[in-house]
């Protein structure tokens, strides 16, 4: 009989950038860490290096230099789907293979040590500190704001099966390099939004909340519209439009597809009908979640295999 480490977290939803200063490397962004889709990794001690996991995982695990153990993933988030999968894992499966040889080290600097949060440190943070998070741009310092969600607000997810969002690589460094270029375009609105944003949180308004994120959604989007084809990405614009003819202010999470609101928990199973019934007024399959506020980062526990 021996020991199994448990680590598991939530999903990030990007709120979109406050500040962007490429020439000082500056990406400060926003946003939340929400319960589902669940990120759940088990860890075991059996000698060599057997892992369940995706090929891209893999390759960072074995960049960082922890090739031991056994590890299976028992579950986790879409990939590409604008809900920082591959940072909860690959932070989760490090933590659960250096706890196999008794070590804790903090998850910014396992951050590093994977190479993750080179233009957004918001996933990272938030497997810290979980709740809401507005970031300076970098793993290594703390976050201007890290606060509670309102444990009576929920978060709609709308995960519709259309084309994945951006992967690491060429296509996202070009696409960063191009909005880069326009810094300065919305500047006010993204500004503007994240201070309404951490706010309306902060004092748990709703209302101020969701002006402040469709602020900075505005502004985040016209940095990338040439990118996107709109403000939204294109082939989403009319789930937004449609949305917000029925009152409810969508959100993207990163390059999407996944988009999303914030709701009471008295609204928040009404708002998630209307959203699939606009899915399925468009011919669109996909899926509508309601999820709570994950008010705390990654946990890791370790118990006893009992085979």
């Amino acid at each position: 009989m021996g020991s199994v480490v448990y680590v598991e977290g939530g999903s990030r939803l990007h709120a979109g950038f406050h500040i962007v200063d490429p020439q000082r490397g500056v990406w400060g962004g926003a946003g939340f860490y929400v319960e589902e889709p669940r990120v759940r990794v088990e860890a075991w001690d059996c000698g060599e290096a057997r892992w369940e996991v995706d090929s891209d995982i893999a390759t960072l695990l074995e960049r960082a230099g922890l090739a031991w153990g056994c590890l299976k993933i028992a579950s986790r988030p879409p990939r590409h789907m604008g809900l920082g999968s591959t940072t909860q894992l690959s932070l989760a499966a490090s933590m659960a293979l250096l706890a196999l040889k008794g070590l804790r080290p903090s998850i910014p600097s396992l951050a590093a040590r994977l190479g993750r949060g080179r233009f957004s440190a918001v996933g990272t943070l938030l497997a810290v500190h979980g709740g809401f998070v507005l970031d300076s741009g970098s793993v290594s310092t703390p976050p201007i704001s890290a606060v509670r969600v309102p444990e009576d607000w929920r978060f709609v997810l709308v995960i519709p099966q259309l084309e994945p969002g951006f992967e690491e690589g060429r296509a996202e460094d070009l696409a960063l390099k191009t909005a880069g270029l326009r810094a300065a375009r919305g500047g006010d609105l993204r500004s503007r939004g994240a201070l309404l944003l951490a706010v309306g949180i902060a004092r748990g308004d709703l209302d101020i909340a969701l002006e402040g994120l469709s602020s900075m959604q505005a502004g985040t989007g016209l940095l990338f519209q040439e990118v996107q084809g709109a403000v939204f990405r294109r082939d989403l614009m009319n789930i937004v439009d449609e949305a917000s003819r029925n009152g409810v202010k969508l959100a993207q999470s990163s390059w999407g597809p996944t988009l999303y609101t914030i709701s009471h928990e008295s609204t928040a199973d009404s708002d998630a009908r209307m959203l699939r019934a606009i899915l399925r007024s468009h011919g669109i399959r996909g899926e509508v979640l309601v999820t709570r506020p994950r008010n705390k980062g990654l946990t890791l526990e370790v118990g006893m295999d009992g085979g």
